[in-house]
């Protein structure tokens, strides 16, 4: 008896513990209030702790959020005020979150104030980070024409990195190329340039997705070429994304290696022959390669005069060998 009274007496106990409710995880909300005021050179090879890239404004907590739900921030001010400048809002970053749930922690911004993105929120602290610059453009210290000021940003942890990342061109000597990765400047005072993106960068291993000019307003350039006039003063950031876990998929620089060996095999092979706009296509696709520096000017030229050597023989092969 006494048994049974302890056995219905546990159970009684357990019955509540049972069906209580399980208490979700939560994880930190912090939102970082920053500018990005240089226009000019600044040190990013390596980066310099002065004016080397964002600038807090200020930092405050945004509370918890629960594992599983999604987090959107409420609408977040147009400017601030640093003394008597005032900075404009450029866009915003939300990191820690996913896109879905159980999914990898992803990067996602906008360049709206009034409609921020949203994540799904997991297992990691969740930052906010609005970025604004100053309106009318920050002083350019030691400039004597115009250019464009540029940086690479990694929008998986919301944060600035040092890679090299561009390729500029016309570039005499390197110089302008150079100047953008050591110091985040390419001159346009003299001729317009094309700053094309470098994915994925080394050793970071990070793929580009799009430019975002931050200056004179904010606005998206989805091609990896980011065209600067003559004259033109711009801040754009190079924003970047960490490849996808498991990812299996070739790298840019993979594709142009294979793309130059596919014409040099059909050079040597003697076809198949190409038709006018499959050579075409791929003559602009290794000429785009060698701009992203993964490819040489040199070996590409070998590859284009071997193929249209061979057209020329084509139809005068060579005797049969001999045993």
């Amino acid at each position: 008896m006494n048994r049974l009274f302890g056995s219905l007496l546990a159970l009684l106990i357990a019955l509540p513990l049972m069906h209580a409710p399980a208490h979700a995880s939560t994880v930190s909300v912090t939102y970082n209030y920053v500018y990005f005021g240089t226009i000019g050179k600044h040190q990013r090879q390596p980066r310099t702790v002065v004016n080397g890239g964002f600038t807090t404004i200020a930092s405050q907590s945004g509370g918890q959020q629960s594992t599983g739900l999604t987090f959107q921030p409420g609408q977040l001010p147009a400017t601030e005020m640093v003394g008597n400048q005032t900075y404009d809002f450029s866009f915003v970053t939300i990191t820690g979150g996913s896109a879905t749930a159980g999914g990898p922690p992803v990067g996602v911004s906008s360049t709206n104030p009034g409609a921020p993105p949203s994540v799904v929120v997991g297992t990691s602290n969740i930052v906010v980070l609005a970025v604004y610059v100053p309106v009318g453009g920050p002083p350019c210290p030691g400039c004597t024409g115009s250019g464009a000021t540029i940086d690479a940003f990694d929008e998986t942890t919301g944060s600035l990195f040092n890679d090299t990342f561009v390729k500029v061109a016309p570039d005499a000597n390197n110089t302008l190329t150079t100047s953008g990765n050591v110091y985040g400047y390419v001159d346009t005072t003299n001729s317009a340039e094309t700053i094309s993106s470098l994915t994925p960068t080394s050793p970071t291993g990070v793929n580009f997705s799009r430019w975002v000019k931050l200056l004179p307003s904010a606005a998206t350039t989805n091609g990896s070429a980011l065209g600067v006039g003559k004259g033109v003063n711009t801040i754009a950031l190079a924003f970047y994304d960490a490849p996808p876990p498991g990812s299996s998929q070739p790298t840019p620089k993979q594709v142009c290696q294979q793309e130059l060996a596919s014409l040099n095999k059909i050079t040597v092979d003697r076809g198949p022959l190409l038709t006018v706009s499959q050579y075409a296509g791929v003559k602009a696709t290794l000429q785009k390669c060698v701009q992203q520096g993964y490819l040489t000017q040199s070996a590409v030229t070998a590859a284009e005069n071997g193929y249209q050597n061979m057209l020329n023989t084509h139809n005068n092969p060579p005797p049969p060998m001999h045993p």
